[in-house]
Formats: structure tokens, sequence, C-alpha cells
């Protein structure tokens, strides 16, 4: 799953009160904001959440992907109106083998476009279009991979290009009591034309006992401009990477988070320029933030609960159009998904 660095700005968010907006005062827990219900009516199980601007209008919709009859991927867009409220569900034309895209600009124009796994072990790019939909973006290549886990579209090169980096197995035969390594891919991106260039970095699962990561985020943890990545297995734990110069990874920190991971989101959440980890448990249906520290690590908050609520997937966006970003989710079990107002 990829996702926009968002800036919190000042009020609530995630039970969060940033005291007085100076980063040198400490996050307390608070209340959530009263949360909105919408019916999704889209016909189909919602597994998957992305925030993204997909008609180019400056204002954040909603994509919610899932699995419908005889386990066919379908997605559909929530267009936003900009006041916390959206148009009824359409059909995205998503085209995927995989019910969990990611969203970033890979395309020069000013909406945003959508990458996720094909059949074949490519990865699909589909542009975002005037009407909110999605449509096959020409210039991507389709390169091959192994078997790709998850996936993320940042500007890992500081050019202004999205470049689309992936979370895979390598391609290891052998005996099946062996791990097979695990491989992060940076595919470049050439400006709206393509791609120019491929680098990957290998690492061993078991430097970590066996973690087997399922979900990549993309995120600067240190403040010195070069992205990181955190890698979440789920109900076990989440590993932060730095980045480096070279546009690979290092220095893996397990973070022993108190909750059972399930997704995990970025955000500046207490406006220090490092970004933040909300890490949500769908079986425990709870929260956790991790702050980071730089390259000391993350100081953990504690956890709190989402009540009926177990969240499959978790996006930010600003929903209602006051400046602050909002919280999103998605239940597998509901045939709705809930956004919580960051409280200005």
């Amino acid at each position: 799953m990829g996702h926009a660095y968002v800036g919190l700005g000042c009020g609530l968010l995630f039970g969060l009160s940033l005291a007085g907006c100076d980063p040198g005062e400490p996050i307390v827990p608070a209340t959530l904001g009263e949360a909105t219900e919408i019916p999704l009516a889209v016909g189909f199980e919602p597994l998957s959440l992305e925030p993204g601007d997909f008609d180019g209008d400056g204002v954040v919709d909603l994509l919610v992907g899932g699995v419908g009859a005889g386990g066919v991927v379908q997605g559909a867009v929530l267009r936003g109106l900009g006041d916390g409220s959206f148009a009824p569900a359409i059909d995205a034309h998503f085209v995927a083998c995989s019910a969990y895209p990611v969203v970033g600009r890979m395309s020069d124009d000013a909406r945003d476009d959508v990458a996720a796994l094909g059949c074949p072990r490519t990865m699909e790019v589909l542009a975002g279009q005037a009407d909110a939909t999605l449509a096959p973006w020409a210039p991507w290549p389709e390169p091959r991979y192994g078997i790709v886990r998850s996936s993320a579209i940042a500007d890992f090169e500081g050019d202004g290009d999205g470049d689309l980096v992936t979370l895979r197995r390598a391609n290891v035969s052998g005996s099946d009591f062996v791990l097979p390594e695990m491989q992060i891919d940076v595919t470049s991106g050439a400006g709206g034309d393509g791609i120019w260039g491929f680098v990957t970095t290998t690492f061993a699962q078991t430097q970590w006992s066996g973690f087997d990561p399922g979900q990549l985020s993309v995120a600067d943890f240190d403040g010195d401009a070069l992205l990181d990545v955190a890698l979440t297995q789920r109900d076990n734990d989440v590993v932060r990477l730095f980045g480096t110069a070279e546009t690979t990874f290092a220095l893996p920190l397990e973070l022993g988070v108190t909750v059972a991971p399930w997704s995990t989101r970025v955000a500046d959440l207490d406006l220090d320029g490092l970004d933040d980890l909300v890490v949500s448990s769908y079986l425990g249906a709870e929260l956790q933030v991790q702050l980071s520290r730089g390259i000391t690590g993350f100081d953990g908050l504690p956890s709190f609960a989402l009540g009926d609520l177990s969240p499959y997937d978790t996006a930010l966006g600003d929903v209602d159009g006051d400046g602050i970003p909002d919280a999103a989710f998605v239940d597998d079990g509901q045939p709705a998904l809930r956004w919580l107002p960051g409280d200005g």
C-alpha cells in the first residue's frame, strides 16, 4: 500500500492532541472525533482504501478496492465534495489482479494515478482521468517482477517524478525449509514518459528471526531527505530501514509495536519534520502511534480502541476541506466506510 505524506497541522487526529502546535510539547491521548459513516453500495467486499485526487479538482477522493463474486478484483471511487461528503460510488475501471492498489503521481498531469499487481507478475499503472476513473497508462513498460508483497509510489530521486517501489520475494530455488530472500526494487520514473532506472536491495529474512513482511510504507524518518521504508508483518511487528544515497536500504530496526499490526500509515504527527507511523490492528480493533526520534528509533504511544470498527485498511487525507487531515477506515465486515475528523 502507497501513501502521500501529510503534515497534520494543529488540532486532533487519531485521538492525539497537538498541544499548542509546539513540536517540543508532548502529545497526549485524547478522544476521537465523531465518526461519519458513508454507505458504500459497491457490490464487493471492501479490503483497501486509498485517498487521492483522481480527477484533478484539488479535492480528496477515495478509492475502495476489494473482491466481488467469483473472486474478481474490483474498485470504486467516491469523489470528494470537499466538505466531508462524497458523491455516490462509481466504477473505477480498476483492472488488476490485486485488490490493494497504491496511489501517487506517475504521469505528468494534475491527477493522481494508481499502481497494482497485474496477473502475469507485472505491475499495472493506471492513470487518473477527468471523471475520476482509471485507464491504463501507455508509457508504462510493465516490467516483470517476482512475487510482489507490497508497493508504493514516491519520489526517491527528488526530481519531481513519481517512482515505483516494490517489496517482493527473490526468485530463489532450493529447499522449502529455507526462507527466500526479500528484495526492495525502486523503478525510477522518467518525467511522465515511463521509466529509466531499476535498483534492487536484497536482504535475508533471517536477520530478523524469520520476520516475513507483507506491507511496505515509505517515509523520511531521520530528516536527511532520503526516503526510508517501514516493513510490516501482519500480527507480528514493524521494521524500519534507512534509505541511502544509492537508493538502497540498510540498518533494520524492529519497533516492537504493542498492537497486532495489520496496516501502517505515515504522517508527521508531532510536527518535528520527521515522519511517524500509525499502526492499525484489525484483530484488536485498535491503533498505536509510533513517533520517530530520528536515528535513535521510535517512541510508541499507548494504544487506544476503535470500538466496533475493525480497520481492514486506514487512510489519511483532508476529507472535509478544513486543512487538517482526517482518518478514514474500511471494515471488510461492514458495507460502509467511516471517517473521523481532525478537530481544528
